[in-house]
């Protein structure tokens, strides 16, 4: 060991320099982060990925929700713009083999597939998240992406 770390490390010390509830809560919020960094950023596959990943542990977190729908809508932005390379990666043997999956599913779908996919999965969270702005703004757009008024 050497610099910095020394001078917080000694024989029988603990592990964590905070307690574990606090390290939990800053490791979900890097997550958070993460995924939030991913979109902005314009990685619109690593984005939806990773906010799938959270939802199955936090199934009825409303930005995770709504991120998954921004993610599909910008996705159907970019593929009805013939850019969807720009925002989703392509599936290759170096990737996580769940991520490929996901890859490989989203190469293969159609414009309108993208469109339906949103709009079915924010409606199914409409009744829970209806009165959430940003919610509001996804649900709009992906109504609008698969023409329902």
């Amino acid at each position: 060991m050497s610099g910095k770390v020394k001078s917080y490390y000694k024989e029988g010390s603990k592990k964590f320099l905070v307690d574990t509830t606090t390290f939990y809560d800053l490791k979900v919020q890097f997550d958070y982060a993460v995924i939030d960094h991913c979109f902005q950023t314009k990685n619109l596959s690593r984005a939806l990925y990773l906010s799938l990943q959270m939802l199955r542990q936090y199934p009825d977190d409303s930005y995770l929700n709504i991120k998954v729908g921004e993610c599909l809508n910008e996705i159907y932005l970019s593929q009805k713009n013939h850019q969807l390379s720009k925002v989703v990666d392509l599936p290759d043997p170096d990737h996580d083999p769940k991520y490929n999956t996901v890859l490989i599913f989203l190469q293969n779908l159609r414009l309108q597939e993208v469109a339906a996919l949103s709009y079915h999965f924010l409606k199914q969270k409409e009744p829970a998240l209806l009165h959430d702005p940003s919610f509001k703004q996804a649900f709009n757009k992906s109504k609008q992406n698969f023409n329902i008024q």
